[in-house]
């Protein structure tokens, strides 16, 4: 195989495989964001929310989950999940990325900050059966590129289709669309083993959702900062963090700086 296209297993960890290169390049944090009624059900339950890729929104990301693999001997793909992070402290993007579709408060976004490590552990601990995969989202390709990565005239089609594997299906979910390097995203696959076929009987696709359940203490050990929708203003900040720490009143909760005003400039 292509270096970069196998997994490791992480040091430390018996469950935790890490996918792809730039090994090097990771941080000690990892920021996650949901909308307000997510993060608050999360801190309430301790329910971690995980998604098959079919359910993404972006057909360039989820056409590689969804695809026909029939061609390829040996391999048939089965359902897996998924749930996305960033390295990156101040994502702009991000706050609008994931806020509701509702009015008010419920429209905004919380943004989670995680210990790595914390959280790696908690995982490792808590898996029954399966294994979990990370690894940075790669940005390498326009889109006309991603359009033919999968035709064997295309000069990169032995390197992500040769010796075909898991390893190299999740290297595929990794793949995003150069325009949007700016998120600096890392994806978390959940890889279980009894797991069904991504197509039912009827050839029919079925989103489904998988929950991780963290108890309230290792969430306690997991859950460094987290920070409520820069947008806000007071009313609803208040509002969103007295409903915050009335469920979980074990961590700071500030509201994010992103706009926060600064003095009137003077032009020299």
């Amino acid at each position: 195989m292509e270096n970069g296209q196998i997994s490791q297993k992480i040091t430390g960890y018996d469950n935790i495989f890490w996918l792809g290169a730039k090994k090097s390049s990771q941080t000690h944090v990892l920021y996650k964001y949901m909308n307000v009624k997510y993060a608050i059900e999360f801190l309430r339950t301790g329910h971690f929310l995980m998604t098959e890729p079919s359910a993404w929104s972006d057909p360039y990301e989820r056409r590689f989950y969804t695809a026909d693999y029939s061609n390829i001997d040996g391999f048939k793909p089965h359902r897996i999940y998924c749930t996305c992070f960033t390295q990156k402290c101040s994502n702009e993007a991000a706050w609008r990325m994931y806020s509701s579709k509702d009015t008010g408060i419920a429209s905004r976004t919380v943004r989670f900050e995680f210990r790595r490590s914390a959280l790696l552990q908690a995982l490792d601990r808590g898996l029954s059966s399966g294994r979990i995969y990370l690894g940075n989202a790669s940005y390498d390709y326009t889109s006309k590129q991603i359009d033919g990565l999968h035709l064997k005239k295309n000069p990169l089609y032995q390197k992500y289709f040769d010796s075909f594997s898991l390893d190299k299906f999740l290297n595929l979910l990794l793949i995003k669309r150069k325009a949007f390097e700016y998120e600096q995203e890392v994806r978390m696959f959940l890889v279980e083993e009894d797991a069904g076929d991504i197509w039912d009987e009827m050839g029919i696709e079925v989103n489904e959702k998988q929950f991780l359940a963290f108890p309230t203490e290792i969430m306690k050990q997991m859950i460094k900062s987290i920070s409520v929708d820069p947008i806000c203003d007071d009313l609803e900040y208040n509002m969103i963090k007295t409903s915050i720490m009335s469920v979980f009143p074990y961590t700071r909760c500030i509201q994010h700086g992103l706009y926060k005003s600064k003095p009137r400039i003077i032009i020299e």
